[in-house]
């Protein structure tokens, strides 16, 4: 997935709602960024390391600063989206 394609579409309108197929999927990028970084603050992870990443997931969880963009392939969780993984595995 093209991260600068994810950055681009970040920009749009805030009122976008997203599939529950696509909200879903976004929570567990969150889960397994947190389990690829081993929980490291603001680690960066390649998006090519998360099997089955959309483009929808990861607008939507940017959109919800639960992920911020970092350079062409790679995301780092937010504060918000590492307590949401964290919150999710318990």
């Amino acid at each position: 997935m093209n991260v600068q394609s994810a950055l681009d579409l970040s920009h749009m309108e805030h009122d976008y709602e997203a599939a529950p197929e696509t909200v879903a999927l976004a929570r567990q990028i969150l889960r397994s960024i947190y389990l690829v970084t081993e929980g490291r603050y603001r680690a960066p992870c390649r998006l090519s390391n998360i099997p089955g990443v959309t483009t929808a997931a990861v607008v939507y969880a940017v959109r919800n600063h639960w992920l911020e963009l970092k350079g062409n392939s790679s995301v780092c969780l937010t504060d918000e989206g590492s307590r949401l993984a964290i919150k999710q595995a318990n």
